[in-house]
Protein backbone atom coordinates (compact mmCIF):
# COMPACT_ATOMS: atom_id res chain seq x y z
CA UNK A 1 0.00 0.00 0.00
CA UNK A 2 1.44 3.24 -1.00
CA UNK A 3 1.34 6.14 1.59
CA UNK A 4 -1.37 8.48 2.44
CA UNK A 5 -1.54 11.00 0.13
CA UNK A 6 -1.95 14.86 2.04
CA UNK A 7 -5.67 15.69 3.81
CA UNK A 8 -7.64 17.84 0.65
CA UNK A 9 -9.10 21.23 1.87
CA UNK A 10 -12.10 21.09 3.74
CA UNK A 11 -15.22 20.76 1.70
CA UNK A 12 -18.04 23.29 2.07
CA UNK A 13 -20.81 22.65 4.65
CA UNK A 14 -24.03 21.14 3.89
CA UNK A 15 -26.95 23.72 2.90
CA UNK A 16 -29.21 24.42 6.04
CA UNK A 17 -32.95 23.21 5.61
CA UNK A 18 -34.16 27.14 5.77
CA UNK A 19 -31.88 27.66 3.19
CA UNK A 20 -33.98 27.97 -0.05
CA UNK A 21 -31.75 29.64 -2.38
CA UNK A 22 -28.81 27.81 -1.11
CA UNK A 23 -27.02 31.38 -0.97
CA UNK A 24 -26.27 30.41 3.04
CA UNK A 25 -27.80 33.89 3.72
CA UNK A 26 -30.73 34.05 5.60
CA UNK A 27 -33.50 36.49 3.81
CA UNK A 28 -36.90 37.69 4.81
CA UNK A 29 -38.91 35.39 3.07
CA UNK A 30 -36.75 32.50 4.50
CA UNK A 31 -37.28 33.72 8.08
CA UNK A 32 -40.79 32.11 8.56
CA UNK A 33 -41.14 32.52 11.93
CA UNK A 34 -40.15 36.43 11.80
CA UNK A 35 -38.11 35.64 14.92
CA UNK A 36 -34.82 37.91 12.95
CA UNK A 37 -33.28 34.44 12.30
CA UNK A 38 -32.57 31.29 10.59
CA UNK A 39 -33.06 28.04 12.26
CA UNK A 40 -34.90 25.06 11.91
CA UNK A 41 -38.09 26.27 13.44
CA UNK A 42 -37.90 27.90 9.62
CA UNK A 43 -37.56 24.94 7.58
CA UNK A 44 -40.61 24.43 5.25
CA UNK A 45 -39.88 20.40 4.39
CA UNK A 46 -42.35 17.90 5.94
CA UNK A 47 -40.43 15.89 7.65
CA UNK A 48 -40.90 11.77 7.49
CA UNK A 49 -41.66 10.73 10.78
CA UNK A 50 -39.43 7.59 11.52
CA UNK A 51 -41.26 4.63 14.04
CA UNK A 52 -42.00 6.34 17.59
CA UNK A 53 -39.05 4.70 20.23
CA UNK A 54 -40.18 3.66 23.63
CA UNK A 55 -40.77 6.08 25.87
CA UNK A 56 -38.10 7.68 27.64
CA UNK A 57 -37.34 7.73 31.24
CA UNK A 58 -39.78 10.53 32.81
CA UNK A 59 -36.50 13.36 33.86
CA UNK A 60 -36.59 15.24 37.37
CA UNK A 61 -38.89 18.07 37.30
CA UNK A 62 -36.89 21.39 36.47
CA UNK A 63 -37.17 24.56 38.36
CA UNK A 64 -40.17 27.03 38.77
CA UNK A 65 -39.59 29.43 35.91
CA UNK A 66 -40.05 33.55 36.34
CA UNK A 67 -43.15 34.77 35.93
CA UNK A 68 -43.46 36.32 33.07
CA UNK A 69 -43.85 40.65 32.17
CA UNK A 70 -47.35 41.31 32.86
CA UNK A 71 -49.32 41.86 28.78
CA UNK A 72 -50.71 45.05 27.99
CA UNK A 73 -54.06 44.89 28.45
CA UNK A 74 -56.41 44.13 25.71
CA UNK A 75 -58.89 46.43 24.62
CA UNK A 76 -61.85 46.43 25.93
CA UNK A 77 -64.51 43.63 24.81
CA UNK A 78 -68.03 45.02 23.18
CA UNK A 79 -71.18 45.76 25.96
CA UNK A 80 -72.97 42.24 26.15
CA UNK A 81 -76.80 42.57 25.91
CA UNK A 82 -78.84 43.65 29.16
CA UNK A 83 -79.64 40.82 31.54
CA UNK A 84 -83.22 39.55 32.59
CA UNK A 85 -84.13 42.09 35.43
CA UNK A 86 -83.90 40.36 39.05
CA UNK A 87 -86.31 40.16 41.37
CA UNK A 88 -87.40 43.27 43.41
CA UNK A 89 -85.59 43.35 46.81
CA UNK A 90 -87.17 43.28 50.08
CA UNK A 91 -88.00 46.99 51.49
CA UNK A 92 -85.29 48.91 53.11
CA UNK A 93 -85.82 50.58 56.42
CA UNK A 94 -87.02 53.91 56.52
CA UNK A 95 -84.20 56.97 56.85
CA UNK A 96 -84.28 59.42 59.21
CA UNK A 97 -86.75 62.38 58.65
CA UNK A 98 -84.63 65.29 56.77
CA UNK A 99 -85.06 69.18 57.46
CA UNK A 100 -88.06 70.33 56.89
CA UNK A 101 -87.85 72.53 53.88
CA UNK A 102 -88.44 76.04 53.16
CA UNK A 103 -92.45 77.48 52.98
CA UNK A 104 -93.10 77.09 49.58
CA UNK A 105 -95.10 80.42 47.42
CA UNK A 106 -98.81 80.56 48.14
CA UNK A 107 -100.46 78.99 45.04
CA UNK A 108 -103.39 80.83 43.07
CA UNK A 109 -106.64 80.99 44.94
CA UNK A 110 -108.85 78.00 43.11
CA UNK A 111 -112.13 78.17 41.72
CA UNK A 112 -114.90 78.48 43.43
CA UNK A 113 -116.36 75.11 44.74
CA UNK A 114 -120.22 74.67 43.77
CA UNK A 115 -122.99 75.69 46.10
CA UNK A 116 -123.37 72.68 48.65
CA UNK A 117 -127.03 70.90 49.47
CA UNK A 118 -129.54 73.21 51.42
CA UNK A 119 -129.33 72.47 55.32
CA UNK A 120 -132.48 71.38 57.15
CA UNK A 121 -134.57 74.09 58.19
CA UNK A 122 -133.95 75.02 61.71
CA UNK A 123 -136.46 75.44 64.56
CA UNK A 124 -138.27 78.70 64.84
CA UNK A 125 -136.57 81.22 66.79
CA UNK A 126 -138.77 82.89 69.81
CA UNK A 127 -140.52 86.03 68.50
CA UNK A 128 -138.89 89.41 68.56
CA UNK A 129 -140.31 92.39 70.52
CA UNK A 130 -142.20 94.35 68.80
CA UNK A 131 -141.16 97.08 66.09
CA UNK A 132 -141.97 100.93 66.44
CA UNK A 133 -144.99 102.27 64.63
CA UNK A 134 -143.73 103.16 61.41
CA UNK A 135 -144.97 106.50 59.79
CA UNK A 136 -148.45 107.03 58.68
CA UNK A 137 -149.01 106.12 54.62
CA UNK A 138 -150.16 108.52 52.00
CA UNK A 139 -153.67 109.10 51.76
CA UNK A 140 -155.12 107.07 48.87
CA UNK A 141 -156.15 108.18 45.67
CA UNK A 142 -160.26 109.19 45.60
CA UNK A 143 -161.74 106.32 43.78
CA UNK A 144 -164.15 107.41 40.25
CA UNK A 145 -167.29 108.84 40.83
CA UNK A 146 -170.24 106.12 40.52
CA UNK A 147 -173.46 106.66 38.35
CA UNK A 148 -175.86 108.99 39.61
CA UNK A 149 -178.45 106.79 41.65
CA UNK A 150 -181.82 107.19 42.90
CA UNK A 151 -182.48 110.12 45.35
CA UNK A 152 -182.70 108.56 48.78
CA UNK A 153 -183.84 110.27 51.66
CA UNK A 154 -181.44 113.18 53.09
CA UNK A 155 -178.74 111.40 55.29
CA UNK A 156 -176.97 113.08 58.14
CA UNK A 157 -174.18 115.84 57.77
CA UNK A 158 -170.69 113.34 56.71
CA UNK A 159 -167.34 114.21 57.77
CA UNK A 160 -164.70 116.39 56.25
CA UNK A 161 -162.93 114.34 52.96
CA UNK A 162 -159.59 114.58 53.05
CA UNK A 163 -157.15 117.35 51.30
CA UNK A 164 -156.56 117.40 48.20
CA UNK A 165 -152.65 116.65 46.74
CA UNK A 166 -150.98 120.01 46.31
CA UNK A 167 -150.83 121.06 42.75
CA UNK A 168 -147.16 121.82 40.57
CA UNK A 169 -144.94 124.94 41.40
CA UNK A 170 -145.67 128.26 39.12
CA UNK A 171 -142.78 129.25 37.30
CA UNK A 172 -140.27 132.26 39.53
CA UNK A 173 -141.89 135.85 38.84
CA UNK A 174 -139.23 138.35 38.32
CA UNK A 175 -136.65 139.46 40.54
CA UNK A 176 -137.15 142.86 42.35
CA UNK A 177 -134.31 144.41 40.62
CA UNK A 178 -134.50 145.57 37.10
CA UNK A 179 -130.70 145.88 36.19
CA UNK A 180 -127.39 145.08 37.94
CA UNK A 181 -125.10 147.69 39.65
CA UNK A 182 -123.28 149.95 36.89
CA UNK A 183 -120.03 147.12 36.02
CA UNK A 184 -121.30 144.24 37.01
CA UNK A 185 -122.61 141.54 34.82
CA UNK A 186 -125.78 140.08 34.94
CA UNK A 187 -126.35 136.71 35.14
CA UNK A 188 -130.32 135.21 35.30
CA UNK A 189 -130.08 131.73 37.01
CA UNK A 190 -132.84 129.45 37.52
CA UNK A 191 -134.22 131.64 40.79
CA UNK A 192 -132.41 134.04 41.06
CA UNK A 193 -130.42 137.27 39.07
CA UNK A 194 -126.34 137.23 40.47
CA UNK A 195 -124.48 140.33 39.27
CA UNK A 196 -120.60 139.05 38.88
CA UNK A 197 -117.42 141.64 39.15
CA UNK A 198 -114.03 140.55 39.84
CA UNK A 199 -112.28 143.03 41.75
CA UNK A 200 -108.62 143.55 41.89
CA UNK A 201 -105.83 141.81 43.87
CA UNK A 202 -105.89 142.82 47.88
CA UNK A 203 -106.14 140.77 51.05
CA UNK A 204 -109.31 139.27 51.99
CA UNK A 205 -110.62 142.19 54.36
CA UNK A 206 -109.49 144.84 51.88
CA UNK A 207 -111.42 142.64 49.21
CA UNK A 208 -114.37 142.52 50.47
CA UNK A 209 -114.31 146.46 51.59
CA UNK A 210 -114.41 147.30 47.87
CA UNK A 211 -117.08 145.47 47.04
CA UNK A 212 -119.23 147.01 50.03
CA UNK A 213 -117.71 150.53 48.87
CA UNK A 214 -118.24 149.90 44.82
CA UNK A 215 -121.41 147.46 44.88
CA UNK A 216 -122.86 147.46 48.48
CA UNK A 217 -122.42 143.49 48.36
CA UNK A 218 -119.23 141.20 49.70
CA UNK A 219 -117.12 138.67 48.26
CA UNK A 220 -118.86 135.61 46.21
CA UNK A 221 -119.80 132.62 48.22
CA UNK A 222 -118.12 129.33 47.19
CA UNK A 223 -121.91 128.43 45.69
CA UNK A 224 -121.90 132.05 43.79
CA UNK A 225 -118.59 131.49 42.33
CA UNK A 226 -119.36 128.00 40.68
CA UNK A 227 -122.81 129.46 40.01
CA UNK A 228 -121.07 131.75 38.21
CA UNK A 229 -117.87 130.09 36.79
CA UNK A 230 -119.11 126.30 36.24
CA UNK A 231 -122.76 127.14 35.06
CA UNK A 232 -123.33 130.60 33.43
CA UNK A 233 -119.99 130.15 32.15
CA UNK A 234 -118.09 133.59 32.65
CA UNK A 235 -114.73 133.98 32.26
CA UNK A 236 -112.87 131.56 35.15
CA UNK A 237 -110.82 134.46 36.68
CA UNK A 238 -108.48 131.85 38.64
CA UNK A 239 -107.21 132.07 41.83
CA UNK A 240 -109.73 134.09 44.19
CA UNK A 241 -111.27 134.68 47.41
CA UNK A 242 -114.60 133.38 48.16
CA UNK A 243 -116.62 134.37 51.64
CA UNK A 244 -115.86 130.99 53.24
CA UNK A 245 -114.25 131.04 56.52
CA UNK A 246 -111.82 127.37 57.28
CA UNK A 247 -110.51 128.50 60.02
CA UNK A 248 -108.61 131.67 62.10
CA UNK A 249 -108.01 134.41 59.59
CA UNK A 250 -108.39 131.36 56.72
CA UNK A 251 -110.33 131.77 53.96
CA UNK A 252 -111.21 129.33 51.02
CA UNK A 253 -109.49 130.27 48.12
CA UNK A 254 -110.98 128.93 44.81
CA UNK A 255 -109.62 128.32 40.97
CA UNK A 256 -111.43 125.23 39.23
CA UNK A 257 -115.10 123.58 38.99
CA UNK A 258 -113.93 120.31 40.99
CA UNK A 259 -113.39 120.07 44.74
CA UNK A 260 -109.75 119.54 44.42
CA UNK A 261 -109.44 122.96 43.56
CA UNK A 262 -110.41 124.90 46.49
CA UNK A 263 -107.54 125.01 49.70
CA UNK A 264 -107.17 127.20 52.42
CA UNK A 265 -105.23 130.63 52.43
CA UNK A 266 -104.47 133.34 55.29
CA UNK A 267 -106.18 136.18 54.77
CA UNK A 268 -103.20 138.54 54.51
CA UNK A 269 -102.48 137.25 50.96
CA UNK A 270 -102.76 139.43 47.92
CA UNK A 271 -105.48 137.57 45.17
CA UNK A 272 -108.36 138.85 43.41
CA UNK A 273 -111.82 138.89 44.94
CA UNK A 274 -115.26 138.88 42.90
CA UNK A 275 -118.06 140.42 44.28
CA UNK A 276 -121.61 139.38 44.21
CA UNK A 277 -125.12 140.67 44.56
CA UNK A 278 -128.36 138.55 44.17
CA UNK A 279 -131.70 138.79 44.14
CA UNK A 280 -133.84 135.73 44.47
CA UNK A 281 -137.16 134.75 42.18
CA UNK A 282 -140.58 134.18 44.12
Amino acid sequence: MGTMGEMGEMGLDGVSCWDLDSNRECSTNEDIDQSGGCDVHDCTAVPVPGPQGPAGVQGPQGPQGATGATGATGATGPTGPQGPQGPQGPQGAMGPMGPMGLTGATGAIGATGPTGATGARGATGPAGATGAVGPTGPAGAIGPVGATGAMGPTGPAGSQGPKGDQGDPGDPGPTSIASCPTNMTQLELPHSTLCWFVGPAAAWDAADDYCWANFRGHLCTLNQWRSAVCRARVQNPGRTWTSEVLGSGTYALVSGCTGGEVSPLQSGSQVPGPCCVEWMKY
